[in-house]
């Protein structure tokens, strides 16, 4: 018996095949007895068909191939669900021709808009975030219209999140995307101001957790000679950001061989640089002796690309670059667990550390939270702050412990 819900499936077109052996990907919509096929723009071979379904994929063009094919699958199955009834005339006015679907107040439509902004901009990272927060969302309810979520509902989110195990800070992070998407959908005037439920609702904040290494955790990298050579790689970099006013890796990674000016460079922070538009100020940071062994030693010997270090390439799009640097972190940070085994160091010693020890280290000969604040490009003292607690602990207990040691 026919179905009157609209389908859809993707199926590989192998009745005409390209010389390089590639068949294209179309998408395959049923409704009511009738099926019709519409073109991805996506080819593949079989054996790229085999591969994409799984996880973990490291081919870069892959990688973008299936972000591509899930966008468009996302795309047909939000016009199938916004057009009640369903038709082939409609649905392909929406689809091909790209016209503008009715308005809906429902919260994956809005964040999916949203996302498709973010991914517009090349601001990757940030439309993979929004993307995990609405994939939790609709776990939690359901596709709920905006005008739905209140403050209870925002309660018993955050006690869905607690029970699932997911941290403070993941928690702070899904609930300040949702606020966001809030304050985006008043602005679009989905949703009336009044509606708005996160007046007197405070979103959870983390504690930071103490992740600066000592200073004689610190003297022992700095001499440390591995004899594997992707130990000395992932040190050499660990070491460069922790320098390099603990730059981030994305920074290192995106850093331009112009950025040098004699004994300084300078970059703006990739984080920020999308969102903060005012005062946007470059950071300063003195090349050491030690850091320009270590760009002499891992620097980009291409002439042509402007890269400081070879792990990007000008031809990559924003989605290569993320997957690019992602790859390139994990390699650093599995690595370094490696260091850290050899050196007998507890403590974590990843990537993010490299910038936490920077400044406790800085903090702990003297240096004003100020000056801190400006080496890691901070907006705010109190962000500063915030990377400093810990330290700030550690000093109290040692002037406490003056009162009895006399």
């Amino acid at each position: 018996m026919p179905t009157l819900k609209a389908t859809s499936r993707y199926y590989l077109d192998k009745r005409s095949t390209k010389k390089n052996g590639e068949h294209s990907l179309r998408i395959q919509v049923y409704y009511d007895g009738e099926n019709r096929k519409y073109f991805t723009g996506v080819d593949l071979t079989q054996a790229d068909w085999d591969i994409i379904w799984k996880p973990n994929i490291r081919d870069d063009s892959l990688k973008q191939k299936k972000r591509k094919i899930e966008l468009k699958k996302h795309t047909i199955d939000g016009i199938i669900h916004k057009l009640d009834p369903f038709s082939f005339a409609e649905f392909e006015m929406f689809f091909l021709h790209e016209k503008k679907i009715r308005t809906t107040s429902l919260i994956a439509d809005i964040f999916e808009e949203y996302i498709q902004n973010l991914e517009k901009e090349e601001r990757v990272g940030t439309a993979i975030s929004y993307r995990t927060t609405i994939n939790s969302l609709l776990a939690f309810k359901g596709n709920k219209k905006i005008s739905e979520i209140n403050k209870d509902y925002l309660k018993a989110y955050e006690k869905h999140l607690a029970l699932e195990g997911k941290s403070p800070s993941t928690i702070g992070i899904y609930m300040r995307q949702l606020r966001r998407i809030f304050n985006y959908s008043i602005d679009k005037r989905l949703i009336h101001a009044d509606k708005y439920p996160f007046k007197g609702y405070s979103i959870p904040v983390a504690r930071n957790i103490k992740k600066a290494l000592n200073e004689k955790q610190v003297k022992s990298l700095l001499a440390y000679e591995p004899m594997c050579h992707e130990m000395r790689k992932a040190l050499d970099f660990w070491i460069f950001s922790y320098l390099s006013n603990g730059m981030n890796m994305t920074d290192i990674c995106l850093l331009e061989k112009k950025s040098i000016q004699r004994e300084f460079f300078s970059f703006f922070r990739a984080k920020t640089k999308n969102t903060k538009k005012k005062d946007l100020r470059p950071i300063k940071v003195p090349l050491l002796s030690r850091s320009k062994e270590i760009i002499e030693k891992w620097g980009n010997k291409d002439a042509y690309s402007p890269y400081l270090f070879p792990v990007l390439e000008t031809r990559l799009n924003a989605w290569q670059i993320k997957f690019r640097i992602q790859d390139f972190v994990k390699f650093v940070n599995t690595q370094m667990k490696k260091v850290a085994k050899e050196l007998e160091i507890d403590s974590p010693i990843g990537t993010y550390v490299a910038r936490h020890t920077h400044s406790t280290i800085l903090k702990r000969k003297g240096a004003s939270t100020e000056m801190i604040r400006e080496n890691l490009g901070h907006a705010s003292v109190l962000t500063t702050e915030g990377y400093l607690g810990d330290f700030e602990d550690e000093v109290k207990q040692e002037f406490a412990k003056m009162l009895v040691d006399l």
